[in-house]
């Protein structure tokens, strides 16, 4: 009898560890702008940002995001918000973030990423999302 109370009182106590554990995994889901995934040719000069955390394990939500928004592909993987890095921002609100960056020009491509911290302190970069912007001025309209 003593024998199965260590074993169980082992079990239970891995058990116990293992739903504690800080090291949850977490990714950085379903990003849209202005409430879809992609979005060619906009008018709106302020689009708002939006995403979602999936993680391994219970009470997991974000303490933080960083926003990084760049004219090329390439600017976007070095990190470099040439149109927009908001910085860490300490908030806990992924729903309609308001592009704050550099003012956009028609025809501009706009690629961004976010990066979000969660309450555990882990951290994740989403993959990369992109969205253009159309005709801005009429007066900018070329055609024969």
């Amino acid at each position: 009898m003593k024998g199965l109370m260590k074993i169980l009182s082992a079990g239970f106590l891995l058990f116990l560890l293992s739903c504690g554990s800080s090291n949850q995994a977490i990714e950085v889901k379903g990003r849209t702008v202005e409430g879809r995934s992609s979005l060619p040719g906009t008018d709106i000069i302020k689009p708002r940002l939006s995403w979602k955390i999936a993680g391994d394990g219970r009470d997991i939500t974000q303490s933080a995001y960083q926003v990084i928004v760049a004219s090329t592909p390439e600017n976007l993987e070095a990190g470099k918000g040439d149109l927009w890095d908001s910085g860490l921002v300490k908030d806990s609100n992924s729903l309609n973030i308001v592009y704050a960056g550099k003012a956009l020009s028609s025809y501009q491509q706009c690629y961004w990423k976010v990066k979000v911290v969660t309450n555990n302190q882990n951290e994740n970069w989403s993959k990369a999302a992109k969205w253009s912007v159309g005709l801005l001025d009429s007066s900018e309209w070329k055609a024969r």
